[in-house]
């Protein structure tokens, strides 16, 4: 009975709707965030998927650090130190350290690397990477090609 009494209903993992509610809105938030034409679009879907507080959602919003809009990667930081995945901590950092952004951008980013780091989880060295269905498609060019030729004989 503790752990029924424990258990909240409308979490994705104890309510079958649930999941498929949290499947659609994380897939459409995914979506716009990689895809939408606007800056504007991607930084609501950021957003959106902090809203959904998962850590799942990490790898999506680190990759938006790197969006050409400012309001983009200030949607994503504020994302990351709301979900609070540690994971996200180095890509904060270096994108700090990078010292290209606003006041206002390095705020966010501060401010989101300092509620990561009061959750107290630790700190893990794993990388997260999300590949582009582009590179995967990359076809070499001719230095590429006798570089590999050279070393394959």
């Amino acid at each position: 009975m503790d752990h029924l009494a424990s258990t909240d209903l409308n979490s994705p993992e104890a309510n079958p709707a649930a999941q498929q509610s949290f499947m659609s809105d994380f897939a459409d938030a995914t979506h716009a965030l990689l895809m939408a034409d606007t800056p504007s679009a991607r930084a609501d879907a950021a957003l959106r998927l902090a809203d959904l507080g998962r850590p799942l959602a990490s790898p999506y919003l680190i990759a938006a650090l790197g969006d050409s809009a400012w309001e983009v990667r200030q949607a994503a930081a504020e994302s990351l130190g709301r979900i609070g995945d540690s994971e996200a901590i180095a890509p904060l950092q270096n994108l700090l350290d990078d010292g290209n952004q606003d006041a206002l951008l390095q705020q966010t980013i501060s401010q989101a690397i300092d509620a990561i780091a009061a959750r107290g989880v630790p700190v893990t060295t794993t990388r997260v990477s999300v590949t582009s269905p582009v590179i995967s498609s990359f076809e070499p060019d001719e230095d590429s090609a006798s570089t590999i030729s050279a070393n394959d004989a």
